[in-house]
């Protein structure tokens, strides 16, 4: 099934539009979620958060698309991407941020970019 040598790294989770999920889901790979998911959802890759699905979660990942519903703070090494029929209720933290025409975000945004300059600048003054 599997060739010696061969990686998973690439594997993809998919929760179903069938399915609930609660607990901590913690994975390596790309997390597609069309179904509900509370808890907390951390992975090594990108995380994309279809326009039916409904997450409680805090989430933690490389890159995040969000279509559907989320409830949680969201910190990436990358991007973000609020999609015209995203609802997010959470604080942002990411080096990019886009957010579509018709997406809903209540919450704080930070840019990894400027948060490393106000620790630098906040060193500084207080010496």
């Amino acid at each position: 099934m599997f060739k010696e040598n061969q990686t998973t790294t690439d594997s993809k989770t998919v929760i179903g539009a069938s399915v609930n999920v609660e607990g901590d889901f913690k994975g390596q790979g790309d997390v597609i979620v069309e179904g509900k998911l509370k808890g907390s959802l951390e992975t090594e890759h990108d995380v994309t958060i279809g326009a039916q699905a409904e997450v409680e979660a805090n989430i933690n990942a490389n890159n995040v698309h969000i279509a559907g519903k989320v409830i949680g703070d969201i910190i990436t090494n990358g991007h973000i991407k609020l999609m015209q029929s995203a609802q997010v209720n959470g604080n942002i933290t990411a080096s990019t941020i886009a957010i579509e025409s018709g997406a809903v975000f209540n919450g704080q945004c930070t840019t990894r970019g400027s948060e490393t300059k106000i620790n630098s600048s906040t060193e500084a003054d207080s010496e």
